[in-house]
């Protein structure tokens, strides 16, 4: 396997600095493939960024021995977005965020927080009411006939719903 091309031989070929070869690294280049696969890897990322082909493209470097296979530039350019595409997505995040914040203000979102608090209160509060039934109830509905426990435990149920509303309405 040939070495990796230099950032300064890449650099020489394209007339750029090394500082612009690292960057293109890090969107992509991958210094192992052959000069014309960095010519193509090139044209690619600047027709993505809305630029025209550079005259050192068409420069070429000494025939180096083959290396490894690179990714074709479209699925290495994949990600990267034109100057509109990261605009309209820019506006697009911002737009959704200024939602939020209106929807806060508006009171019609809550804070997880407050979400977590008032349902551990109301949960506690409706275990506590259960545990009350389960003690209590068994003396209160003793040797009574099914037509006079129903209305008992009607009222328990009752009770058990409208602690969970209010404690819900809170949020």
């Amino acid at each position: 396997m040939a070495a990796k091309l230099t950032h300064q031989q890449i650099a020489n070929h394209f007339g750029v600095t090394k500082g612009a070869i690292q960057k293109w690294e890090r969107v992509g280049l991958d210094r192992n493939w052959t000069i014309e696969e960095i010519v193509d890897w090139k044209a690619n990322y600047d027709a993505a960024k809305g630029r025209e082909r550079s005259v050192a493209l068409d420069k070429k470097l000494p025939p180096d021995e083959p290396r490894t296979p690179a990714p074709s530039p479209e699925t290495v350019n994949a990600p990267l977005l034109t100057l509109s595409e990261a605009r309209t997505e820019k506006l697009r995040k911002e737009v959704a965020r200024l939602e939020i914040k209106i929807a806060r203000e508006k009171g019609e979102l809550v804070p997880i927080d407050d979400v977590r608090e008032t349902c551990i209160k109301v949960v506690s509060v409706w275990c506590a009411e259960l545990d009350a039934l389960v003690s209590d109830l068994p003396g209160q509905i003793g040797g009574l006939g099914e037509a006079e426990i129903l209305p008992k435990l009607k009222a328990r149920i009752e009770l058990l719903k409208r602690n969970a509303t209010q404690g819900f309405a809170a949020l």
